[in-house]
């Protein structure tokens, strides 16, 4: 099975291919797309450095948010269309999801975080259980102020931080936290494609008219937030 994962979620926009869980290919650039055409030349890119056929494609997979209003409207965009002209299943795969999939921890609370606003992220807790990383919570939104009363416990934190942010979070966390190392939390394409596989292997796809990002919040409208 080849799948095509595509990620705009965060900070970088990421494409990779698959061939069952097996990394066939990927491409990313560490900087958020404004255009869905530089998105399809990534694509383009990878398709040619893999010299797979864009007809060989079984299945595409795309993070469906939470995250960056635009990028997930772009990455949204793309994928469904190249499902629709290539008439292939797509599948939407969470981003909170994607990343602490990554964190292979068996013991502690796992919290991937995307930046929401300057200092409110998307979030969400998981542990490991018979093998799988299970969510345990709601999707949630918080401020950093708040976290002290949501995190009281040893935690693993998942996300593209800024030094100055580890440096805060730190300072309201204290020894309660620790950050993941071995995560590419700028380029999640991949864990995309790895829960993709798995959906589409269990018939959980999507009917492209009805798949749509998941914001969890209007969008801000204020830039310097």
């Amino acid at each position: 099975m080849f799948i095509l994962a595509i990620d705009t979620a965060t900070e970088a926009t990421a494409v990779a291919l698959l061939e069952d869980e097996t990394l066939y290919g990927d491409c990313r650039i560490n900087r958020k797309f404004t255009q869905s055409q530089k998105l399809v030349s990534l694509i383009d890119s990878l398709i040619h450095h893999t010299n797979l056929p864009l007809q060989k494609l079984d299945g595409i997979a795309v993070s469906t948010g939470p995250g960056s209003y635009t990028g997930l409207r772009i990455g949204l965009s793309v994928a469904k269309g190249l499902a629709f002209s290539l008439n292939i299943p797509i599948t939407g795969v969470n981003s909170l999801d994607a990343l602490a999939y990554q964190v292979e921890e068996s013991h502690k609370l796992i919290c991937p975080m995307i930046r929401f606003r300057k200092e409110e992220f998307y979030l969400a807790f998981y542990r490991q259980q018979n093998g799988r990383c299970q969510r345990c919570s709601d999707y949630e939104i918080y401020s950093a102020t708040e976290l002290p009363n949501v995190i009281t416990e040893k935690t693993i934190l998942v996300g593209s931080f800024s030094p100055a942010m580890c440096e805060r979070l730190q300072e309201l966390l204290g020894n309660q936290i620790r950050f993941a190392k071995t995560v590419n939390t700028y380029a999640n394409a991949y864990a995309v494609g790895l829960l993709g596989v798995e959906n589409l292997r269990q018939g959980r796809v999507e009917n492209i008219q009805q798949l749509e990002p998941f914001y969890m919040r209007e969008f801000p409208l204020d830039k310097n937030k």
